[in-house]
């Protein structure tokens, strides 16, 4: 009997193709996969399933009924809504069945039931078992930044092994790390991090995994060839990945036999510090408690796979009678290994329920696996005997969803008519290794009687735009334009949600909250919400975690940035064009002309030119005297210091006077609670706070944010357009629908990946060229052997067939691009779904963008909806075909094609402030900290140490307060190549100058990330640097050169740690010998500078010697290496340095300005304090009180 009863005038599911899937899991055979499509009802059917199992579970059984069903979706948000969703149903059973159920049935439907993410059901899983293996039953998730840390700690581990260290820095060479272009690929430690992770997801260990990469360089990319390679072997790899045949030359094949050698010992390397990277790994997590989510699946899956006949593992599957998995299509392959242990296939029988669409699943990025999904579908749909593959589940019934209850009746039936296309298209969506099981819908809504001419389908025709430039250039104000004059003119409507929207529709006015932008990325949002506050509609940008990425929040760690680093062009340009400062475009170009020298601009002698608005140099004023007055808050509270800026700056005033204000606000005062949060317990160092700032900014950028933004009123929604991506808006439905940038395309350059990775695929790392140039041979595959673009031979690439837009070569591992492109062309399916009234989107007349057309949206649009006679300007009428059981079904619909009249432009005054400092009525004041007398640094450099000896106050802005150099004008015949800042390229001249003392072919992979002046002048360094005693001296066993060799000791009578890094140490016959290098002016002897560096070098003597108890210390050498070369040895021993500690006043005064400022020479000695004095060559002079005048 069924004891779920409805409601008379609730929707009942024997209206539509709901009530099968019911009475085949309640009466029929109790397993049933259910394929449901966009707004199908997917969830109804699946509570009322539910329901009907808990009743049952109510009414026969004594106890809680929720202790036999599990229920797991992939989302809290999700459980939560199950859990709301099943209590509203039995309330409405309890209406209709005029019954009261206990009230304990609610409690434990919400708290004591398996209705849960499969994430919290593996938890709770491990847990039973964390003991046995040894983990803390305490453990806790470890996320976001914490990973980071855990990676890093185990890279450094890795280092201090030597040998383990000599693997590493072959993996470096072999993939360099390049965070320096615009989009860089994967470095060592990703690639570790990466190939790591996903072995858990797919149940491999690092054996399998290191056996897997082993296996594509001999097996798929040399097709099963082993050197020595001869002619013959070549050809036939060639033939083999690119269908071509070509007669190799004998360099080619010499340069096969090299490709092969290096990457065999590269994927040997990466295998065994793979090993040694795992073992550390788990060593921490286990240790520490601290695992990701991945961790507890396979710990989870690990255990049952190596204890399967334990008292545990058989009891799991007697533990549920029922089975609901939601969203299947988003599972992975771990998950379901687990899944299968639950499923009892005796009788009588665990009862499952399988329920999602294939082509929702967009989430192949995070492991889940809809191939699984299709299998079993395809194995259902068959009427095969036995089990299924994966959860080893027999009896399967598949019974499809196709009524669709969301969308307008034109919708549905264009999105049969366009997706029927696109998921029978191999070149498209049909282009992965699995089959769509695509079954078209039928629409349950009717048409409302105003609807008769209205069209659905709106296009905006972008011209003959066809590139990114051009579509990006037109497109955001076109997009903006016509949802102002939808919203301003009514000329859309939409089905109100108040009348009875499936057999007597009414239609409604439609409202800013009835509008949503769908993006396949957030790159571009900002500029399509510029525009549309350009025309006046509130909108606001909805991605879950990207807190840090907020322009207001940026804009605030620029601020704490350039408080602590005045010489931050970034930082302080951002702030410059920001509504704080709002300085004209005029005064930007001066500044830029001044290269952002603030210090200089600002000085009382300096006029400001009359051309420029005084108001622009008062802002600027206030600016500086604003991090001047804050100065001291930087070591308290940050959110105080926070909360001072935002007040300080009227920065409040300032995003409120934005149209979404309310929003920004809320974020500024969000960021304020979370800093407090860190605060909690202990201050943060300035230096750390901001280190913890930019890499959160950072990973939400990369769209990998820890933070959600900050939640507003719901009832602020109705009011605001949304801005959002389509993965944020996957399950959720809009009344219209915006599909902007559909010019993207899907995967950019698969071939630059270092790594290709999947379950089925395997697992693969892209060759490297060998001790030898790349051999060339004619153009395309079978030509270049190996290349860094789609022109290689043994790697994969995303050429089409002209005819066919397939890929045109047979690569094996072209497999993994597939499965990427076949995403690309569900993530739209999900997109066009979304919409219940209306879709818009922009497109163009131009070319068929080849070779872009089976790469873009825009394309395929363009080719299923578009009219005969192109974008032009008018409504047409569309016909509209797609096959449904072997039947082909004809429509038409309309499409209005820039019918949307053009909303107006709103004129409104520039958000800005008069004055920035306008809140601070008088001067932040501070009081007096006494410095007790055994005052000294926990751990100092020999540099800040000289610094405190000689002047405190330049200690108190180098160490204390993190300040960065302040500098004036460089000095003749010192300037850095190109753009650089004197320290970046002192920086970037040691890093190259330790790459080639280590050997060439490192050398020139560093130098290969530079050009122009800059390679020029990189090239000019090591040629100096070669023309040296010192490098004629240098062994030639690079095992006795120790670049760049840290050194810390103790010294007992400050309590101090000394640290210091010499640029290079080596050993000759002699004894060691340390040097030095320079960059910039040659200093003369007696000068401060060459003072200073004297003090260095015998600080390194020092460390030598309290570290190494017989070392020879033969000499020591200062090198200037650019620009031009000089070379001198310095006579320095240990006491001299040790001598300077002792004699070192640790008695330190400090004034209302701060630490005590010795200047030399003083001002009052009249004498110009230039580059051969201590405060000439001071970074901090222009800031210093003592030269204010």
């Amino acid at each position: 009997m069924t004891y779920l009863e409805t409601p008379e005038d609730s929707h009942d599911l024997e209206e539509a193709d709901q009530q099968p899937v019911f009475d085949e899991y309640h009466d029929g055979g109790g397993r049933v996969v259910v394929g449901a499509g966009a707004g199908t009802g997917k969830t109804t059917t699946l509570i009322d399933i539910v329901a009907e199992a808990v009743l049952e579970k109510y009414h026969e059984e004594d106890g809680n009924p929720m202790d036999d069903i599990l229920v797991t979706t992939f989302t809290k948000d999700a459980a939560s809504e199950l859990k709301t969703k099943l209590k509203r149903r039995l309330r409405q059973h309890e209406q209709a069945a005029d019954v009261s159920l206990d009230n304990d049935l609610w409690r434990w439907i919400e708290t004591e039931s398996y209705i849960e993410t499969i994430d919290s059901f593996t938890h709770t899983l491990l847990k039973e078992v964390a003991v046995e293996m040894g983990i803390s039953p305490a453990f806790e998730i470890r996320e976001g930044l914490e990973d980071e840390d855990l990676y890093d700690e185990i890279m450094e581990e890795l280092q201090e092994d030597d040998h383990i260290a000599d693997l590493i820095n072959t993996l470096d060479e072999a993939y360099p790390d390049e965070s320096w272009r615009t989009y860089p690929p994967d470095n060592v430690q990703t690639l570790l991090e990466t190939v790591h992770s996903k072995s858990r997801e797919f149940c491999w260990t690092i054996d399998e995994a290191a056996e897997e990469l082993e296996s594509a360089l001999v097996h798929t990319i040399h097709q099963g060839h082993e050197p020595p390679l001869d002619n013959d072997a070549v050809q036939d790899i060639i033939r083999s990945l690119t269908g071509t045949n070509t007669q190799p030359t004998r360099d080619l094949v010499e340069h096969a036999n090299d490709i092969y050698d290096t990457n065999l010992e590269v994927v040997e390397a990466f295998s065994e510090v793979l090993r040694e990277f795992d073992r550390l790994y788990e060593e921490k997590t286990v240790k520490e408690g601290l695992l990701s989510h991945t961790d507890i699946t396979y710990h989870v899956w690990n255990y049952l796979s190596e204890n399967p006949d334990s008292e545990w593992a058989e009891s799991l599957s007697d533990r549920f009678d029922h089975l609901f998995i939601d969203e299947f299509q988003d599972t992975n392959y771990a998950q379901c290994r687990i899944l299968c242990r639950f499923i009892d296939n005796t009788s009588p029988r665990t009862q499952l329920m399988l329920i999602g669409d294939v082509k929702q699943s967009i989430y192949q990025w995070r492991s889940a696996e809809p191939g699984i999904f299709a299998d079993i579908i395809e194995h259902a749909d068959s009427d095969a005997e036995g089990p299924d593959e994966f959860l080893e589940a027999d009896g399967l019934a598949y019974l499809p969803l196709q009524t669709n209850f969301r969308s307008h009746p034109d919708l549905v039936e264009s999105a049969n008519h366009l997706f029927d296309g696109i998921f029978n298209d191999n070149a498209r969506g049909d282009i992965g290794r699995f089959n769509i099981p695509f079954e078209p819908l039928n629409p349950r809504r009717n048409r409302y009687e105003a609807d008769i001419d209205q069209s659905h389908l709106h296009v905006l025709n972008l011209g003959g735009a066809s590139s990114k430039d051009d579509w990006f250039a037109q497109e955001p104000q076109r997009v903006a334009q016509a949802i102002s004059g939808i919203l301003s003119e009514n000329q859309l409507q939409v089905v109100d949600e108040d009348s009875d929207v499936f057999d007597d529709p009414e239609p409604r006015d439609p409202i800013p909250g009835d509008v949503t932008l769908l993006f396949q990325r957030r790159t571009y949002m900002e500029q399509y919400a510029e525009a549309l506050r350009d025309y006046g509609v509130d909108c606001a940008i909805d991605v879950s975690e990207g807190l840090f990425a907020e322009p207001e929040v940026r804009l605030l760690i620029d601020v704490l940035d350039w408080f602590a680093n005045p010489h931050s062009k970034d930082s302080l340009i951002r702030i410059l064009r920001s509504p704080v400062t709002a300085i004209s475009d005029e005064s930007l170009r001066y500044l830029a002309s001044e290269s952002f020298y603030l210090s200089n601009v600002l000085k009382e002698d300096e006029d400001w030119p009359e051309e420029l608005p005084e108001e622009d140099r008062d802002r600027l004023d206030k600016l500086v005297k604003l991090r001047d007055d804050l100065r001291w808050e930087r070591e308290s509270s940050k959110a105080s210091l926070i909360q001072n800026i935002i007040r300080h700056t009227a920065f409040d005033a300032i995003v409120l006077g934005d149209v979404s204000g309310k929003q920004k606000y809320a974020n500024l005062w969000l960021l304020t609670e979370v800093v407090n949060d860190w605060e909690e317990e202990e201050l943060l160092s300035y230096q750390e706070f901001l280190r913890q700032l930019t890499r959160l900014r950072s990973r939400a950028l990369n769209n990998d944010g820890d933070y959600g933004v900050a939640q507003i009123a719901d009832d602020d929604s109705d009011e605001t357009v949304r801005l959002t991506t389509v993965h944020q808006s996957k399950g959720l439905e809009y009344s219209i629908v915006v599909l902007p940038d559909m010019i993207r395309p899907g995967i950019a350059f698969p071939h630059t990946d270092r790594l290709q990775l999947s379950r089925r695929q395997g697992a693969a790392l892209h060759p490297v060229t060998g001790p030898h140039n790349a051999i060339t041979q004619g153009a395309g595959p079978g030509g270049s052997y190996i290349e860094d673009d789609d022109r290689g031979t043994i790697w994969i690439g995303q050429n089409r067939n002209n005819n066919t837009g397939d890929l045109q070569y047979p690569h094996p591992l072209n497999d993994h691009i597939r499965e990427e492109l076949a995403e690309f062309w569900r993530t739209l399916y999900v997109a066009f779904t979304r919409a219940s009234d209306h879709v818009i989107f922009g497109t163009s007349n131009g070319s068929r963008w080849w070779p872009n057309q089976y790469t873009v949206w825009a394309a395929a649009m363009r080719e299923f909806l578009c009219p005969t006679d192109g974008w032009q300007q008018g409504e047409y009428n569309l016909p509209l075909e797609w096959e449904d059981d072997g039947e082909t079904v004809h429509r038409h619909t309309t499409i209005a094609v820039d019918m949307i009249d053009p909303g107006e432009y709103v004129e409104e005054d520039p958000i800005g402030v008069e004055e920035i400092n306008a809140g601070i009525e008088t001067d932040l004041t501070h009081d007096v900290v006494d410095v007790t007398e055994d005052f000294m640094p926990r751990v100092i450099n020999p540099t800040s140490l000289h610094d405190l000896s000689e002047c405190p106050l330049r200690f108190q802005y180098r160490m204390l307060q993190n300040v960065s150099t302040i500098r004036s004008p460089t000095p003749p015949g010192a300037e850095p190549p190109g753009s650089l800042e004197r320290d970046t390229w002192g920086d970037t001249a040691h890093k190259a100058l330790e790459r080639y003392v280590h050997g060439e072919s490192s050398t020139e992979q560093f130098l290969d990330q530079y050009e122009g002046e800059v390679l020029h002048e990189l090239e000019n360094v090591i040629e100096n640097f070669d023309s040296t005693a010192v490098s004629s001296n240098l062994p030639r066993d690079t095992s006795g050169i120790l670049p760049e060799y840290e050194l810390t000791a103790y010294h007992e009578p400050t309590g101090t740690y000394v640290r210091g890094q010499i640029d290079l140490l080596f050993e000759a016959e002699d004894g060691w010998h340390v040097i030095d290098y320079k960059t910039g002016r040659v200093a003369k002897k007696g000068e401060y500078v060459s003072d200073t560096y004297r003090y260095q070098l015998a600080s390194y003597a020092w460390l030598l010697e309290n570290n190494f108890e017989d070392i020879t210390l033969a000499d020591t050498h200062l090198i200037y290496i650019h620009p031009e070369v000089s070379e001198e040895t310095v006579d320095v021993d240990a006491g001299m340095f040790e001598e300077e500690l002792s004699r070192l006043d640790r008695h330190l005064d400090i004034g209302e300005k701060g630490l005590q400022a010795k200047p030399s020479p003083a001002p009052e000695d009249d004498v110009d304090p230039d580059i051969t004095t201590r405060c000439g060559t001071c970074p901090y002079m222009d800031r210093c009180h003592v030269w204010d005048d």
